[in-house]
């Protein structure tokens, strides 16, 4: 393996990996490339169960919304149909042990609640606003806001137990932290690199606006066939030390040896980080991926006979302050005749809580939250599954990585950077759609420009 020297080794296939590998492959040079993942799988974040029937879980990364034209573009090339979350109907609010329907981005909280919730809104969005997405840790205030945790600004900039509570279920559901972990100032980063808060917070016209038809890994695995399927990507293979000098680096998997004169890493920091570079990484980039922890996820189905809510005028849409099924969509596939399909997330603390439970438990629960909130056809399921990625070894997590309080003012900016031959990918290194597939795809393409102009400089070897 070690006497073939390859122009990049790509490290991770999920979708930021597999971006980087198309477009290295499609580019005039045509450079030689491979694909090191330690899964089994393609996909990354993306995961999706499929049986024996036709039908499938989407367990992993599933929405595209507003502005994420990479993931569309990719859809439209490889053909994939995509369909809408519902949005003909009245949303579901469940909170002081009452359900109740509503329309619009803001629950019916108390008058004084929802007052307290839209001003403490509009402070937040003026704060994104401000921030510069290539480099937020350069903002007048960076320092303060980096050493300010979310949750106490939201604290003292509210007065009201609904405003707070509707907060840290946004924060949670966009995070999978509390926002005691994280800072104002990286916050409101990523909630730039989405468009706004509102739109992060929105399915119609937001970023919870799609599904894809056969789930979030549908165009990962098209993307793989045309990389070259098995030839270029190699499955089981995690990389555990990187020897890197100015020409070229080393890589040993739990494989073998590999030579390349370039390597983008497109996987979680937290993975990156238990890497052994020689020599060491820069103090600054090795502190920053550690810093760095993916929030907890978890994913609730279940599927009916007919998606009998929608006859009482709801859309399958809910916002839960009671349970632990914090936020729910009708995942129902388009089509006459198709399954009922509820999809509803355990976020953050409730999911880790959640995850502590029995089996039995879990479905009892979740499956009573359900008819708190559609009715109680919801009790009795065609079928009933629950996932997270908590549980998985080369995921440890969902949907993204988030720093603590004053590692983004302090590090940040070695977020892209290159250090020598390597580059950095994967969705917290874009400045568009953090967290997202559309992210990831981002950070893919503009590591493998990278790449590209770094091999046209190098001088031809013999």
């Amino acid at each position: 393996m070690a006497d073939t020297t390859y122009d990049c080794i790509i490290v991770g296939a999920g979708y930021s990996g597999l971006a980087a590998a198309k477009a290295l492959i499609e580019h005039e040079t045509k450079p030689r490339i491979l694909v090191l993942e330690a899964r089994e799988r393609i996909g990354g974040r993306a995961k999706t169960i499929h049986r024996d029937d036709g039908t499938y879980w989407d367990v992993g990364g599933s929405f595209l919304g507003k502005k994420q034209d990479l993931m569309y573009g990719l859809a439209r090339e490889y053909k994939v149909e995509v369909f809408p979350i519902p949005q003909r109907g009245k949303l579901m609010f469940l909170h002081r042990g009452r359900a109740r329907e509503y329309s619009g981005l803001i629950p019916p909280l108390r008058p004084w609640e929802i007052i307290d919730t839209v001003i403490l809104l509009q402070k937040l969005e003026k704060m994104v606003r401000s921030v510069d997405v290539n480099a937020p840790w350069a903002h007048s205030k960076a320092k303060v806001w980096d050493s300010t945790p979310l949750d106490a600004w939201v604290e003292r900039h509210s007065f009201t137990k609904g405003s707070r509570a509707m907060m840290d279920l946004g924060i949670q559901g966009i995070f999978g932290r509390p926002g005691g972990d994280i800072s104002l100032l990286y916050a409101a980063y990523v909630f730039k690199t989405l468009g706004s808060v509102e739109a992060a917070l929105s399915s119609k016209d937001g970023l919870q606006e799609h599904m894809t038809v056969g789930g979030g890994m549908a165009i990962a695995k098209l993307i793989w066939q045309g990389i070259g399927g098995d030839q270029t990507v190699k499955l089981n293979e995690p990389v555990q030390q990187v020897k890197y000098e100015d020409s070229g680096c080393t890589i040993t998997s739990a494989k073998g040896e590999y030579r390349a004169k370039r390597v983008i890493f497109a996987i979680p920091p937290q993975f990156a980080a238990k890497v052994q570079f020689e020599p060491s990484l820069p103090t600054e980039k090795q502190a920053l991926l550690e810093s760095m922890e993916l929030g907890a996820y978890a994913k609730v189905f279940a599927t009916y006979a007919t998606p009998f809510w929608r006859d009482r005028g709801l859309r399958g849409e809910a916002t839960n302050l009671d349970g632990y099924l914090s936020i729910v969509f009708d995942a129902t596939l388009p089509g006459a005749g198709s399954k009922g399909k509820l999809m509803a997330f355990p976020t953050g603390t409730k999911c880790r809580e959640f995850a502590a439970l029995s089996e039995d438990e879990r479905r009892k629960i979740a499956l009573e939250e359900f008819a708190s909130l559609f009715g109680k056809e919801a009790l009795e399921p065609d079928e009933f599954f629950y996932h997270s990625m908590l549980h998985e070894e080369w995921s440890a997590g969902c949907p993204l990585a988030s720093p603590p309080p004053g590692i983004i003012s302090s590090y940040g900016e070695w977020i892209r950077k290159p250090v020598g031959p390597l580059h950095w990918a994967g969705t917290e290194t874009s400045t568009r759609m953090y967290g997202y597939m559309e992210g990831a795809v981002c950070a893919g393409q503009r590591a493998a420009k990278e790449v590209v102009e770094a091999l046209s400089v190098e001088p031809a070897q013999s």
